[in-house]
């Protein structure tokens, strides 16, 4: 026979009906309960001053919470032998706890010590006494106001199906997942690039229908230069996008998941469920796939937090309130520091660009220092210059100082008297002294060759070293190199 438990109504009616004076048998077949278990019932409400044929009165809040109190309280257990060995064991428990070490292998190392307790007994042991297996406190967060706040992280989420030389490669995507509706939307991309990053952002707009105010985003190398809690720096190509577009970015701390947990626990479930078990052979059929499961699966899915539907919900709710969306592509820029070369040309991705004069001369740049040349934004508007090399492209000569109008075509004579001038030294080198020379600047082996009446070479087959402490002189680098000292 399955045991019934009786309910805090049925304990009440047994005591209500004893005060007004009915038998106790007489309760147990109008209750359907054992003789026996309402003569224990009555027993403790007999040492809780209630009392057969009282009145009604006597059952008062109190006598009857006692009443049910006493009842409930749960009935001594005696524990075994394992109990108490996990109770001797216990500081090694707890040390191990700390350090990260599972169950099992604790177990595992007290059998080694000659202590064998069942799991059981020792999970048991774990989770009344040391609190182990204790989830943290669940906070809510404040949804914040529609259309302001929209979460974004990356993550791998599956394989493609193999391709022409057999390998399958990984399928990376940007999550977007606002803050309020939870209408997310995922986009594959090739690498974790500036250029891709930025492309993910245009489809999430053209998705959306519009621009979020803020950002909050993963430190990505493509996003965030350096990572910072107070003061992260941006990369300048990223940054200059937010400010065409509008929006305002946001960081999460390192290592801190719980900073964006909306998009945070999103990532499982687009590689679960969206992902999952399909067979995609390139970025494009995974984008077609992602966006139709994006808006018609993900989309028409109740939310079990919000308990609307997100498409319904952000139509609704956010559409209204973002920003326009963009109406043209937006061109994403090359940022750097390039140096300017005598022949006032700059080569910024294999095109060049020809530069004031003033700018010429080396330049250094280190992580975290200002620059010393200003960064330029290269936009080709000289397609004549574009050339495999620097040397072969041609120039503007009215463009050129006075007296310079012939370094663009490198000449052997010139850059020799311009070293005789840097510096005076060279002068009392003799030709075969100079093949000792330490390199000073770029065209160091140029002037080399000059002074020593030989005819340039277009490429050195080894730059030449820079001395070392205490050294005297850098060692010849090539054959020919060799001569007497």
């Amino acid at each position: 026979m399955a045991y019934r438990e009786v309910t805090m109504i049925e304990i009440k009616e047994v005591l209500r009906l004893r005060v007004l004076g009915v038998a106790k048998k007489r309760i147990a077949a109008q209750l359907g309960l054992d003789p026996k278990t309402v003569r224990r019932y009555l027993e403790v409400g007999e040492s809780h001053g209630i009392v057969a044929g009282a009145g009604p009165g006597q059952l008062t809040d109190e006598r009857l919470g006692a009443v049910l109190a006493e009842l409930k309280k749960p009935a001594p257990h005696e524990h075994g032998d394992a109990w108490w060995e996990c109770e001797r064991e216990r500081p090694l428990i707890v040390d191990l706890l700390k350090k990260g070490v599972r169950l099992t292998k604790i177990r595992k190392l007290m059998q080694r010590q000659g202590v064998d307790v069942p799991y059981s007994t020792l999970h048991r042991f774990a989770v009344l006494q040391l609190g182990f297996g204790k989830r943290a406190a669940t906070v809510p967060l404040a949804d914040g106001e529609p259309g302001v706040e929209l979460q974004v992280d990356p993550g791998s989420v599956g394989f493609y199906e193999p391709g022409p030389d057999g390998k399958r490669r990984k399928i990376k995507v940007i999550v977007f997942t606002p803050n309020v509706s939870r209408y997310r939307f995922v986009c594959p991309i090739e690498r974790e690039t500036t250029e891709e990053v930025i492309a993910a952002f245009e489809a999430a707009w053209t998705f959306y229908k519009g621009v979020y105010r803020a950002v909050l985003v993963d430190n990505l190398k493509a996003v965030v230069q350096c990572a910072d809690r107070v003061e992260p720096r941006f990369t300048d190509a990223f940054l200059e996008y937010a400010q065409a577009r509008g929006f305002v970015i946001d960081t999460a701390r390192v290592r801190k998941p719980k900073d964006k947990a909306r998009v945070e626990r999103s990532v499982r479930d687009v590689r679960d469920d969206c992902f999952a078990g399909e067979h995609l052979r390139d970025i494009a059929a995974a984008r077609v796939h992602a966006e139709r499961w994006c808006r018609d699966d993900y989309g028409a899915r109740r939310h079990s937090t919000t308990g609307r539907m997100p498409r319904e919900h952000f139509l609704n709710v956010e559409a209204p309130v973002l920003l326009s969306a963009p109406e043209q592509p937006y061109d994403v820029s090359r940022w750097c520091t390039p140096k300017v070369a005598r022949d006032h040309f700059v080569q910024v991705e294999r095109a060049l660009y020809s530069m004031p004069t003033r700018l010429i001369g080396p330049h250094t740049a280190g992580p975290g220092r200002p620059h010393h040349r200003p960064l330029l934004r290269p936009r080709p508007t000289h397609p004549d210059l574009r050339a495999p090399t620097a040397w072969s492209a041609p120039h503007r000569p009215e463009r050129l100082p006075p007296g310079e109008t012939s370094l663009r075509h490198a000449r052997h004579r010139i850059l020799a008297a311009a070293g005789r001038r840097a510096r005076p030294e060279h002068r009392r080198l003799r030709p075969a002294s100079t093949r000792r020379a330490t390199a000073v600047d770029p065209h160091a082996h140029r002037l080399r060759r000059a002074l020593a009446g030989q005819a340039p070479r277009r490429r050195c087959r080894r730059p030449l070293l820079r001395p070392r402490p205490g050294q005297r002189h850098a060692e010849p680098q090539t054959a020919d190199d060799h001569g007497p000292a």
